[in-house]
C-alpha cells in the first residue's frame, strides 16, 4: 500500500530533460549572434570613450555660457571608430570556446573604462583607475560566478554610462563648485540637530 503513493510522489513532479535545460541557458553561454552584437557595441562605447579622454579637450569651466568657438567633443567620432576596431578584435578573441561563456561578463566589466571621464576631478590617475576597475570587476565576476546580463540590458547599461561619462567630463567643475556649499549646509544641519 505504501509503495504506490511513494511512486506517485516520485512521478508527480516532472523532471526537466537535458534539452529543456539546454534551452534555458542564457545567450551569454550559447554564443548567440545577438550577444555578439551587444558585446561589440558595449566594448566599442567603453573603449572609444577611454581613447577619447586620453586626448580630450580641456573641460569646460564653471561658466554659464561656453565660448562661441568651444567644441565639447572634438575627435569623439574618430575615437569611437578606434573603439569599434578594438571591440571587433576582442569579439574575435572571445569567440574561442574557452572564453565564449565569459563574453558578457567581460563586456559588463569594460564599463570600468568610463571612469576615465573622471580626469577633470582626478587628473591622469583616472586613466589608471579605469583599467584597474575593469580587471577587478572581471576577477569579482569570476569569483562570484554571477549570472550575466541579457544582451539588451547590457547595451542599455553601457549607453547610459557613456552619456553620463560625457556629461560628467564637462560638468565636474560645476559639481565641485556646488559641493562646498553642500558640505557647509550638511555641517550646519548636523550642528542644528545634534548640538
Amino acid at each position: 500500500m505504501s509503495a504506490k503513493p511513494r511512486a506517485a510522489r516520485k512521478t508527480g513532479v516532472p523532471r526537466r530533460s537535458a534539452a529543456t535545460q539546454d534551452s534555458a541557458v542564457p545567450d551569454s553561454d550559447n554564443g548567440s549572434p545577438t550577444l555578439t552584437v551587444a558585446m561589440t557595441t558595449a566594448l566599442a562605447l567603453a573603449a572609444g570613450l577611454y581613447v577619447w579622454t586620453l586626448r580630450a579637450p580641456a573641460p569646460l569651466g564653471n561658466i554659464g555660457v561656453p565660448p562661441a568657438d568651444f567644441r565639447f567633443f572634438p575627435g569623439l567620432v574618430a575615437a569611437l571608430f578606434i573603439g569599434l576596431v578594438i571591440a571587433v578584435v576582442m569579439a574575435v578573441v572571445l569567440s574561442a570556446p574557452a572564453l565564449r561563456a565569459r563574453r558578457a561578463g567581460i563586456a559588463l566589466a569594460a564599463s570600468g573604462l568610463y571612469l576615465s571621464a573622471g580626469f577633470p576631478a582626478l587628473g591622469k590617475t583616472a586613466f589608471v583607475i579605469g583599467p584597474v576597475a575593469v580587471a577587478a570587476w572581471i576577477a569579482w565576476i569570476e569569483l562570484r560566478k554571477s549570472r550575466p546580463l541579457p544582451a539588451s540590458l547590457l547595451v542599455a547599461f553601457h549607453a547610459g554610462a557613456f552619456v553620463s561619462a560625457l556629461g560628467f567630463y564637462h560638468d565636474w567643475s560645476r559639481y565641485a563648485y556646488g559641493w562646498r556649499f553642500c558640505l557647509d549646509n550638511a555641517a550646519a544641519l548636523f550642528k542644528l540637530l545634534f548640538r
